[in-house]
């Protein structure tokens, strides 16, 4: 099994207004987290895999200002920074 954690912190940056003026701009922090297993078939020769990516099914975050020109609308307050939770499955035969 394995577990895989991230945090990602706020991250802080400066952005020019329609008048120049210089004002800061922020995009919230968040955790990710994935889950997977293995298990072993046929005397080690099949392998058998499944999990999880984004745990926590984050898509959105809290955003403060024109973040790095990516931000569409003066008044918007999130931005997507993942897709969701996804499944997967693998399976593989060693020869």
């Amino acid at each position: 099994m394995n577990l895989s954690y991230k945090y990602t912190g706020t991250i802080k940056s400066y952005f020019l207004d329609d008048d120049e003026v210089i004002n800061e701009s922020l995009i919230g922090d968040y955790h990710t987290f994935d889950f997977t297993a293995t298990k072993r078939l046929f005397k080690r020769k099949m392998s058998l895999t499944a999990g999880v990516k984004n745990l926590f099914d984050v898509k959105e975050v809290d955003m403060v200002g024109d973040i790095f020109g990516v931000s569409n609308s003066k008044k918007a307050n999130r931005l997507n920074v993942l897709w969701g939770r996804s499944y997967f499955v693998s399976l593989s035969y060693d020869f």
